[in-house]
């Protein structure tokens, strides 16, 4: 799978939406039968199981480059490629073949068989869950600032119940700029668990950050879920 597809690694097929021409069509090289596909690297460090295809993003991404090398989470969920470059994607403005990296997150070097776990919900979204909703109901509050703190303290591998220098203070953000803030805590955060298009999508962000990250106008109709036909009947 190509990370760049929506980001930051993960990828969602629509059968429909590709028939249709939506944004995933040009690099789409899964069967449109996925609905989420992650592709392990064969035979890396991090993954013992012979799986296939592989799982790419740039240190050229506006992302990775806001990314502070602080946070423990880059170093943790990517490492430098040096074998695949992803040949085939080469030339297009969006996947340079220089800074590549591959992912890491889910190490499992001991592995026998090409398939993991994956979380759904863990404690560090139920914090920024609360830190978006107490945001849009009241602004930057200090008690949704400190659950977007704890988050960002672990990241930096210090004591998540301790104020720190690393602390953003809710004095420095309106409701919109504070909520972007989260938004981009939930990417960095969530990598490679499916969170991040239906983050961009829900807040409306979507067209603006593929465009300006990908190059591509998203169409209104790539922005929805298609209703299956059997529900007309």
């Amino acid at each position: 799978m190509n990370c760049a597809a929506c980001i930051f690694g993960f990828k969602i097929f629509f059968k429909l939406c590709i028939q249709q021409n939506c944004i995933f069509k040009a690099i789409n090289q899964n069967s449109t039968s996925s609905m989420t596909t992650f592709l392990l690297a064969q035979n890396t460090p991090w993954f013992g199981a012979n799986g296939f295809g592989v799982i790419i993003w740039t240190k050229t991404s506006p992302l990775y480059k806001a990314w502070n090398d602080n946070d423990l989470r880059k170093q943790f969920n990517w490492y430098n490629e040096t074998f695949r470059l992803s040949p085939w994607q080469a030339g297009q403005p969006a996947y340079p073949n220089e800074g590549v990296i591959s992912t890491k997150k889910y190490n499992s070097p001991g592995a026998t068989i090409a398939t993991f776990s994956m979380p759904c919900y863990r404690y560090a979204e139920i914090l920024l869950i609360c830190a978006e909703a107490s945001a849009q109901a009241a602004g930057p509050t200090p008690d949704g600032v400190e659950k977007l703190n704890m988050v960002k303290r672990r990241a930096y591998g210090l004591n998540p119940l301790q104020p720190f220098l690393v602390d953003f203070k809710a004095e420095d953000y309106t409701t919109k700029t504070f909520t972007d803030l989260i938004i981009q805590e939930r990417a960095f955060e969530f990598q490679l668990e499916g969170k991040r298009w239906f983050d961009l999508t829900r807040t409306g962000r979507a067209k603006e950050v593929i465009k300006n990250n990908l190059f591509i106008d998203v169409a209104d109709k790539a922005l929805l879920w298609p209703i299956p036909r059997i529900e007309f009947v």
